[in-house]
């Protein structure tokens, strides 16, 4: 089931206020958890639920302390703020407010449309850029991993693979400085070794480092990774897919 997006809206207008929670109830992706006339009611709503979008009229900003929707973003880590109002107004309230997007009135159920495709647009590159810092920390901050080859041990900063391709018995491991480390250990060896945190096989013949993934080709079954303002693209298996979009 599709998450829908949680809305609160605040506007002293009420003609107003109930043909926006008309226009949101029409669209499937909205969940409008409360239509506010007074903003300090807001609290009561952001401490016991989540909300992805405030809808605010710059009418109530007028008379609302500057830090009132700050101490509410606080509750709610990922909030947004629309703000709607005469053109004026929203240009007067732009440095004030983080604001995602502004409405000028009347409010159409296209410009909903819009806004809700930008919102999850903007949520899933939010995503991205998190887990991107997450895996370049982990990089970072994680022991070296330890190889157990035949003759010796290699020690090896995660951050430094590129990736680990198969040859035959063996694996190499391409690294940042374009150095190649042969192991005795077949692919599948290196797999379980490697931590899956930041590592993932997309192939019978290549495991990736997810922090240098720049893009995948669903259709081409083609990934790309960018590395030292170098592009290299390896092939996906079929099957392998859906698993590499689920560890992103």
């Amino acid at each position: 089931m599709k998450r829908k997006i949680k809305v609160v809206i605040i506007n002293h207008d009420t003609e107003e206020r109930l043909q926006l929670e008309r226009l949101l109830k029409n669209d499937s992706e909205a969940s409008v958890l409360g239509s506010l006339f007074d903003i300090s009611k807001l609290f009561s709503i952001s401490n016991r639920k989540k909300i992805d979008l405030i809808f605010i009229e710059t009418g109530v900003l007028k008379n609302t302390p500057s830090n009132i929707l700050g101490e509410v973003r606080g509750v709610n880590e990922h909030l947004e703020i629309v703000l709607s109002g005469p053109a004026d107004e929203l240009h007067h309230f732009k440095e004030r407010e983080e604001v995602f997007e502004f409405f000028q009135k009347p409010y159409a159920e296209k410009d909903i449309r819009i806004l809700f495709e930008k919102l999850k647009l903007h949520k899933a590159t939010s995503e991205v850029k998190l887990k991107r810092a997450k895996s370049q920390h982990f990089c970072l901050s994680h022991k070296k991993i330890r190889f157990d080859n035949r003759n010796n041990i290699m020690m090896i900063d995660p951050g430094q693979i590129i990736f680990v391709e198969a040859d035959s018995c063996y694996s190499d491991i391409v690294l940042l400085n374009e150095k190649r480390e042969t192991l005795s250990l077949t692919l599948g060896e290196v797999e379980k070794i490697v931590p899956s945190e930041i590592f993932f096989r997309i192939s019978r013949t290549h495991i990736i480092n997810l922090h240098y993934l720049n893009i995948v080709k669903r259709r081409e079954r083609v990934c790309e990774l960018i590395v030292n303002e170098k592009s290299l693209r390896f092939k996906i298996s079929g099957n392998r897919i859906k698993a590499l979009e689920k560890a992103l």
